[in-house]
């Protein structure tokens, strides 16, 4: 049966002209998650033959006015109604006035390429393929940007601090770390994990803070080891920063990167496009490589750039992807071709 029929059947219930719907919304009426490419990629809301979703929208008699994947919301019109397609209005997500222009007919290759990039991100430094440049001026715009970008405030370290001062690293307080790091970073990371890692760093056996000190980027694999064993899901991205924070908030250090989807999507990239030794990486799997492997690449990369940390090139590199999803699709198909 198709799972998306109870959306269909919501939306031909809806006596409203024009609905606004949140992606959680669609979730609790099809009773299942959505995959993550809902999550990152507008493709996934344009009819196809794979695109499920998309139809049962169609199917439903309604057409799509303006998706926002920043705030997980969809803007549907039926098709009905005799009127143009509107253009959505800017949106302000903080207070640095980041507005989204989503033109629906760009006058050049340029401007189709841009169309979804924030306005604070247009200042940026770009390559030849319009793709984002690596380099001092764009970091220290992109570090201006987080700063001011409400959607990221630092509880996790705030947590860590308030546990600092009262030199509480018990089993619960590094959970409740946990638990703001994944808050603060949007990971959907289920309870049972969080508690799986706060008892693993608790546990003296495994030689936790000793190996975080020095930076040992295996820890990260044998916590993803761990959690496998444990029969939950190896979330390499939470993992990662958990290990990436602890060790900059607790010894002031930048010894690890996070292993991040938008990082390992731009990675072959910038690989290419810097000439780094096509053995290491080419037609290789990256979302699939160790912790370990995929740090050394990263590191590959960093070392290109002496003037930028680990920390810096990491946020450079995500942020500028994570919020310019047009971007980020095509960047993921140039590393086979340039």
């Amino acid at each position: 049966m198709n799972k998306f029929i109870g959306i269909e059947n919501f939306l031909l219930d809806c006596k409203e002209d024009q609905i606004t719907i949140c992606f959680s919304q669609i979730e609790e009426i099809i009773g299942t998650k959505l995959c993550k490419s809902a999550y990152q990629s507008q493709s996934y809301w344009i009819p196809s033959s794979t695109h499920m979703l998309a139809n049962a929208i169609v199917n439903s008699g309604f057409k799509k006015v303006s998706l926002d994947l920043y705030k997980q919301e969809i803007t549907l019109r039926k098709e009905n109604r005799d009127c143009d397609l509107e253009i959505p209005k800017a949106k302000t997500i903080n207070q640095t006035q980041i507005k989204y222009d989503l033109r629906l007919k760009p006058t050049s290759l340029k401007e189709e390429i841009l169309i979804t990039a924030p306005n604070n991100l247009k200042n940026l430094d770009l390559d030849e393929y319009l793709m984002v440049k690596i380099n001092k001026h764009n970091s220290d715009l992109i570090e201006e940007c987080i700063k001011n970008d409400s959607r990221y405030k630092p509880i996790g370290k705030n947590t860590f601090e308030k546990h600092l001062r009262a030199n509480n690293f018990s089993e619960e307080a590094y959970y409740e770390i946990i638990n703001r790091i994944a808050t603060e970073n949007s990971t959907r990371t289920s309870k049972e994990v969080m508690r799986l890692l706060a008892k693993y760093i608790c546990d003296t056996s495994n030689n936790f803070l000793k190996r975080l000190e020095d930076g040992e980027p295996k820890l990260v694999d044998d916590m993803l080891i761990y959690l496998m064993h444990s029969n939950q899901r190896k979330d390499k991205s939470l993992v990662s920063k958990v290990c990436k924070y602890l060790n900059e908030w607790k010894y002031g250090k930048d010894s690890y990167t996070i292993n991040d989807s938008f990082i390992r999507g731009a990675l072959p990239y910038y690989l290419a496009y810097h000439k780094i030794d096509k053995s290491l990486w080419k037609n290789k799997k990256i979302e699939e490589m160790s912790y370990a492997d995929f740090f050394n690449l990263f590191d590959e990369l960093k070392n290109v750039f002496p003037d930028l940390n680990r920390h810096q090139l990491d946020h450079l590199i995500w942020y500028s992807y994570k919020n310019d999803p047009v971007r980020y699709e095509i960047i993921k198909a140039l590393a086979s071709i340039i």
